[in-house]
């Protein structure tokens, strides 16, 4: 995915940045579901989409391929 363009469609949820670097867009309404963007060479990311378990294990929810599904994700749907 192009970094620009991801970075740009979850600006709207919560953003924060973890200690490798890697952004972190978390809905503000359901606390165990984020996802990470791992910035990857010239304007190229990857995104994961995270449910955290009550045990604190991360998973990873599902292979995201498309932006729109990567909102959905965060917005419950």
């Amino acid at each position: 995915m192009k970094t620009n363009n991801v970075l740009k469609q979850l600006s709207r949820f919560r953003t924060s940045q973890d200690k490798n670097g890697h952004y972190i867009f978390s809905s503000r309404c359901e606390s165990h579901r984020f996802v990470r963007v791992i910035l990857q060479g010239e304007n190229e990311a990857v995104a994961l989409p995270i449910n955290r378990q009550y045990d604190g294990a991360d998973n990873v929810a599902f292979h995201a391929t498309t932006i729109k599904s990567l909102v959905e994700f965060l917005e419950g749907k």
